[in-house]
């Protein structure tokens, strides 16, 4: 298969996943982006965390200020910066032995605090990132919050508006011109090989 081809596969891809989740995003019920492991949490975030065998502690409830949450038997957790394996890690560690031998919990984001923006493709880090609320964001700093483009990665990067059939083309090297807004998907293209 070409590199062209491929690359249009991969795209096709990315546009299925995005369509599908920037709908779930504006409805505040995104289709798991802590999937890639990649989204942090902040104060204002809406989580569910469940634990398998025991529905006296499952908890829903919405990150506040302090960027904690009071769980059962445990208390108050800190949550603020956490990807979601992380905090599952985190309380697996706080119940085991003390409350429960080997538990299983999960935890998935039922909102979020704020808007979003997705970064895809090459770049070291894709997944979700919080769009800031009284700020603009341009491609050169989104590039930078996704830990920039992946070795394999190409210099041009797609912008793909929210709720609009239109993209853009636009070469790294210029990005800090283009305004990134929220809802948005930039996916960085793949070096052909």
């Amino acid at each position: 298969m070409n590199s062209a081809k491929s690359f249009a596969i991969v795209l096709a891809c990315c546009l299925g996943f995005t369509a599908c989740d920037r709908k779930k995003v504006q409805n505040e019920t995104p289709a798991q982006p802590q999937d890639t492991g990649i989204y942090r949490l902040h104060s204002g975030d809406k989580i569910s965390m469940r634990m398998v065998a025991e529905p006296s502690i499952d908890t829903e409830a919405k990150i506040g200020k302090s960027g904690s949450i009071s769980f059962p038997l445990i208390g108050k957790v800190a949550l603020k910066g956490l990807s979601i394996a992380e905090l599952e890690q985190k309380l697996i560690g706080m119940y085991r032995g003390k409350y429960f031998v080997d538990p299983k919990i999960s935890v998935r984001i039922t909102g979020y605090a704020g808007p979003t923006f997705i970064m895809a493709g090459a770049v070291k880090s894709p997944g979700f990132y919080p769009y800031p609320k009284e700020a603009t964001i341009n491609l050169a700093q989104a590039l930078v919050m996704s830990g920039g483009v992946d070795p394999d990665g190409n210099t041009k990067a797609i912008v793909f508006r929210a709720g609009k059939a239109e993209s853009s083309t636009h070469e790294a090297s210029t990005g800090g011109s283009v305004t990134i807004e929220p809802g948005d998907t930039v996916v960085v293209s793949a070096v052909a090989k």
